[in-house]
């Protein structure tokens, strides 16, 4: 009997020995998709981005045989929202300013002048936004004050009213921070080209 116990426990011994260790399992490799973020977007326009524009342009108030100060604005652009249908959606304002001067001789003359601030929409096309160019259609909502003063007739009198506008326009960029922009449509000029600026 003793002899059996010997051989058994001689077996498990041996047995146990063979068997081989478990080895710590590795960590499950982490994934090394990147996250898109406003620091690495494909996109020259995209949520985050801040874009000032000066320009210069030709007013939708001209007045015949009158000479007239070019229309100056300063608008800017904030992306909102990226993934909205097919483009970024920006939202962001705009102040303008023009006059126009007529003379009748003598020192007598009238003049207009205009100063618009509104709000501003714009939609900026995935497929034609990069860190070069971009392209875009806005709309603005806003008040234009309408100044007339005429020497002649002692009038000076200012009406302030609604403004709206749209328009379409694009962006090419020089550099990461400075280009240049054009945008054309209805609202306080028909044409403004001029500087845009990354903030």
């Amino acid at each position: 009997m003793l002899v059996v116990f010997v051989c058994v426990l001689s077996t498990t011994l041996a047995w146990s020995q063979s068997k081989p260790k478990a080895t710590p399992s590795s960590p499950a490799p982490q994934s090394s998709t990147k996250k898109t973020t406003p620091e690495n977007s494909d996109l020259g326009f995209h949520k985050g981005s801040k874009v000032l524009n000066l320009g210069i342009g030709l007013s939708v108030y001209n007045y015949a045989n009158s000479s007239f100060f070019p229309a100056l604005s300063a608008s800017v652009d904030v992306g909102f929202k990226e993934g909205l249908g097919p483009g970024t959606l920006g939202l962001g304002g705009m102040v303008g300013y023009w006059q126009s001067t007529y003379n009748y001789g003598s020192g007598y003359k009238h003049a207009w002048r205009d100063i618009m601030v509104a709000a501003r929409g714009t939609y900026h096309f995935d497929a034609l936004n990069t860190e070069k160019y971009d392209v875009y259609i806005g709309a603005l909502a806003g008040l234009i004050s309408h100044n007339y003063r005429d020497d002649l007739v002692d009038i000076n009198s200012t009406n302030i009213d609604p403004a709206f506008g749209f328009f379409g326009g694009g962006r090419y960029h020089f550099s990461k921070g400075f280009g240049v922009f054009g945008e054309a449509g209805y609202g306080m000029t028909w044409l403004t080209v001029g500087a845009s600026l990354k903030l």
